[in-house]
């Protein structure tokens, strides 16, 4: 989505626009006012927030313009109480959420439920500090003997209950987010910072070029089109098969119910005759050897019973 006469490195991390290096030329207009990062080691990502020093840039999402940072010594807590500060940059928090940093001696035990967050960092030997969202007041119990120090906010992606070691930043401008279908998110003009879509700045750009981009979004169409059929076919097959097996069920459980409200009571059942299959294993009626509920054949020392009404012979458990 960016021109790749903007895209640079840092280690593994592409930079495109509107993110330049500092130290690149701008030739080619690639750097937005305020996105500049630097490239440490050539490993390391890092951003300047004018009011609250160097951060690493750890993740940079253009399509969502969205970044997380992180302090560079691995202390969040520590840069948060020193006093965060978007003022003077493009960034917005995303998600803001307020956390309780409490100072305990080591004489107040220390528990490990999940969203109590230990601070290795502002830590001692005589004391340990921990990170508790406001919006638990019931996980401040245990630490009631505690010191508090200050309440932070943190920008996250989500409504996380912990503090982590990083945060998330959004900026609104440039928005390159409309320029997923173009494809190409660059200024419009040699001058001024409006910026758009898939307008080059070098006008000779080649046909091949144009109609590589319209077969790609043909072929991307078709198959996103071809996958969603697919879906729908599923999903179609599997509420016919749900249909089927909940009617079959519901049918099951009404035979249950009346077979449950027609029986005969067990009093009356334990008053039929009882037989035991003797060794020479002679019936009545000799035609009757083998259970006609369970399907099984009669064994000598088989408790039989006999229904009075039609004079059959049945295992007196299936009975």
């Amino acid at each position: 989505m960016g021109d790749d006469r903007c895209q640079t490195r840092c280690g593994y991390k592409e930079i495109n626009f509107p993110f330049q290096l500092k130290n690149q030329p701008n030739e080619y207009r690639c750097r937005y006012p305020g996105l500049d990062v630097s490239c440490n080691n050539q490993t390391d990502t890092s951003i300047a927030f004018p009011s609250s020093g160097n951060f690493t840039a750890q993740i940079i999402g253009n399509v969502e313009q969205i970044i997380e940072i992180g302090d560079p010594n691995g202390c969040l807590a520590k840069r948060l109480l020193e006093g965060f500060n978007l003022s003077g940059t493009p960034f917005q928090a995303v998600y803001l959420q307020n956390f309780t940093l409490l100072n305990c001696s080591n004489d107040v035990p220390f528990w490990y439920p999940e969203f109590v967050t230990y601070i290795s960092c502002l830590s001692s030997e005589n004391n340990y500090t921990v990170a508790i969202s406001v919006d638990r007041p019931d996980l401040f119990v245990p630490f009631s003997s505690c010191l508090e120090i200050a309440t932070v906010s943190v920008s996250s992606l989500l409504n996380w209950e912990y503090l982590t070691d990083t945060m998330w930043l959004t900026w609104n401008e440039p928005d390159c987010k409309r320029c997923l279908k173009s494809g190409v998110c660059k200024y419009n003009k040699n001058t001024g910072f409006d910026d758009g879509c898939s307008v080059d700045l070098d006008p000779g750009s080649s046909n091949l070029a144009k109609y590589f981009v319209i077969f790609l979004a043909v072929s991307v169409f078709f198959i996103v089109g071809l996958v969603i059929c697919i879906s729908r076919m599923k999903c179609c097959l599997h509420k016919w098969r749900n249909t089927n097996t909940e009617t079959f069920t519901y049918g099951s459980t009404i035979l249950q119910s009346n077979a449950v409200e027609k029986g005969l009571d067990q009093r009356v059942i334990e008053m039929y005759l009882t037989m035991v299959v003797g060794g020479s294993r002679e019936f009545p009626n000799p035609n009757e050897s083998i259970c006609s509920i369970c399907l099984v054949e009669y064994q000598t020392k088989d408790t039989l019973k006999t229904i009075p009404s039609c004079m059959h012979y049945f295992h007196a458990n299936c009975v």
